[in-house]
């Protein structure tokens, strides 16, 4: 039995914010939203899709919970990241309970949506 490669089934190295630097510019552009479930501070990405970057403290639990948490948030990630507009995202989660995939993913959505219209806003004519 052999597997075929599943289009889009992995998140590469370019829709990931990996540098110090890419996590501060975003930072300091402090653009954020939240609901019960996650936070995301985003910043216009200079490439032609969404970028991202977690920050998963240990309020969120111990190693297993918070190693958990980000590879869901990922999955979230991988899943949407066709209808994310190009932002570069910085997820932080700060609800306490089990995480779960779905509410992720609609929480990651929403968000960006109201973040992309915030940017629209405020950037320059």
């Amino acid at each position: 039995m052999s597997l075929k490669a599943i289009p889009n089934a992995g998140l590469p190295p370019e829709y990931r914010l990996r540098l110090k630097a890419d996590f501060d510019r975003v930072y300091a552009g402090r653009q954020s939203v939240t609901d019960g479930l996650l936070r995301i501070v985003a910043l216009p990405g200079e490439l032609s899709h969404a970028r991202l970057g977690l920050s998963v403290s240990k309020r969120v639990g111990n190693a297993i919970r918070r190693n958990r948490c980000k590879r869901l948030l990922r999955e979230a990630f991988r899943l949407s990241r066709a209808d994310l507009p190009a932002l570069d995202l910085i997820i932080i989660p700060v609800g306490r309970g089990v995480p779960q995939l779905g509410p992720f993913q609609d929480s990651l959505r929403q968000l960006t949506r109201r973040l992309a219209k915030r940017l629209a806003r405020s950037a320059p004519p």
